[in-house]
C-alpha cells in the first residue's frame, strides 16, 4: 500500500522552516517547567481518527498517576505548525471523509509516484 505524500520516506518534517510559521524542529523544550513539573508534548493529526481522544486519554491516565508532577500540552502538528497548504490538511480530510469517491481517487493519486514526487518537492520549495 502506498503511504500517501504525507507518508514515511517522504522528506517532509512539517513546521521546520517555513516564513512565519513556529518550528518545533528548532523548538527547546525544557523537561521542567519552573514549577518543577515534567513537560510532555503529544502530537497529533485531529482529523477524527480518534488522536485527539486517544490523547486525551493518555493525559488523564497520566494525570492520575502522577498529580500535580505533568503539564501537558496536546497540539494539532499539521493546524498548528504547517504552513500553507499543509495547514489545510485537517480540513480537507473531514470533507473528504464525507465523500467516498472522492476520498477514494485523492488517496489513490497521492499514491501515483509523479504525485508524491511533486508533492513531497513542493513541501521543500516552501520551506518545510
Amino acid at each position: 500500500r502506498c503511504g500517501g505524500a504525507h507518508g514515511s520516506g517522504s522528506g517532509y518534517l512539517p513546521g521546520t522552516a517555513a516564513a512565519g510559521v513556529p518550528s518545533l524542529a528548532n523548538a527547546a523544550v525544557p523537561q521542567r517547567d519552573s514549577g518543577g513539573k515534567k513537560r510532555i508534548l503529544m502530537l497529533i493529526s485531529d482529523t477524527g481518527g480518534g488522536h485527539r481522544a486517544s490523547a486525551q486519554a493518555l493525559e488523564a491516565a497520566l494525570k492520575e498517576l502522577y498529580p500535580n508532577q505533568l503539564e501537558i500540552s496536546i497540539v494539532d502538528i499539521w493546524t498548528q505548525y504547517s504552513p500553507w497548504p499543509f495547514n489545510t490538511c485537517v480540513a480537507g480530510y473531514a470533507f473528504l471523509q464525507k465523500r467516498q469517491a472522492l476520498w477514494w481517487f485523492t488517496y489513490h493519486w497521492s499514491c501515483f509516484l509523479p504525485t508524491r514526487e511533486a508533492t513531497t518537492a513542493w513541501a521543500k520549495m516552501s520551506g518545510t
